[in-house]
């Protein structure tokens, strides 16, 4: 069965240390298509199955939340659960092939909604509020200097945040040109 499948695919999945959220995503894609198809006999599954079940998905609201889902999610949840328990299941000489293999979505360009450099009024606000994190009373412990100088570090440099937090006190060195 196809709900079989997903189970036994999961036994061994378990072990290999696959997370339960990723099994919990997989065996709902088995239940839905088996509604969907009508059946759960997974020897049935045929390529054009798993085509029509991608169109039903992509175009048929979520009874939850009233919205279809979007073609990224159809792949990284619906079809690579598919094609991972078939290629599994054909491994394991329960099936023949994997109906799923050759399907295809293509996921449509997400929409930018803005530039991803922050503005110069932003970075003004950002770069400010970090130079007031100091507020001159003790001796500032380590959040407050990160706090103060993180923000600073990547304006300069370009760098992302957890590329300077990660840094320690081996990664820097003095140049002789710069004194």
């Amino acid at each position: 069965s196809l709900t079989g499948l997903a189970e036994d695919w999961w036994r061994e999945a378990s072990a290999a240390g696959i997370t339960l959220s990723t099994y919990e995503g997989y065996a709902t894609t088995f239940r839905r298509l088996s509604e969907f198809l009508g059946h759960d006999d997974a020897t049935r599954v045929t390529p054009a199955d798993v085509v029509r079940y991608k169109d039903h998905r992509l175009n048929t609201p979520d009874k939850k939340t009233g919205k279809t889902i979007k073609a990224k999610t159809f792949k990284g949840v619906d079809l690579s659960g598919m094609r991972s328990i078939f290629d599994w299941a054909v491994g394991n000489l329960k099936l023949s092939s994997n109906p799923a293999k050759a399907v295809t979505v293509k996921p449509g360009r997400q929409v930018k909604l803005r530039e991803r450099d922050f503005t110069e009024a932003e970075a003004t606000a950002l770069l400010t509020a970090s130079s007031m994190a100091l507020d001159g009373g003790a001796r500032p412990n380590q959040t407050q200097m990160a706090i103060r100088w993180v923000p600073w570090l990547c304006a300069y440099s370009g760098a992302r945040v957890g590329e300077i937090v990660q840094l320690r006190k081996e990664d820097f060195r003095k140049d002789a040109a710069s004194g």
